[in-house]
C-alpha cells in the first residue's frame, strides 16, 4: 500500500495535509476471507433465544400505546420477532 500526502494552500494563506491512500492490489495484496451466510438457527445452536427486559411500572402504559410503532421497524430491518 502507498501512501502520500499532499499539501494544499487555503485562500487565507495557512496549508492543510490530505493523505491520499493507494490500496495494493498485485500479487502481495491479502484477499479478505469470504464467508457464507448463516442462518438464525446455525446462530443460536439450533434453539430460540429469549431475553427479559425489566420495564418500571411507570412506562407501562406509554409501551402498551406505542407497541406497534416500536415492534414494526425492529421487526422489518433487524429480523428480530418480539
Amino acid at each position: 500500500m502507498k501512501v502520500e500526502r499532499a499539501v494544499t494552500a487555503t485562500s487565507a494563506g495557512s496549508s492543510f495535509s490530505q493523505m491520499v491512500v493507494d490500496h495494493a492490489t498485485g500479487p502481495g495484496a491479502v484477499e479478505k476471507p469470504r464467508f457464507d451466510a448463516l442462518m438464525p438457527s446455525e446462530m443460536s445452536g439450533g434453539r430460540p433465544q429469549f431475553r427479559k427486559v425489566p420495564v418500571p411500572q411507570h412506562r407501562f402504559a406509554p409501551l402498551k400505546r406505542y407497541w406497534m410503532e416500536i415492534c414494526t421497524p425492529v421487526y422489518e430491518h433487524m429480523k428480530v420477532d418480539i
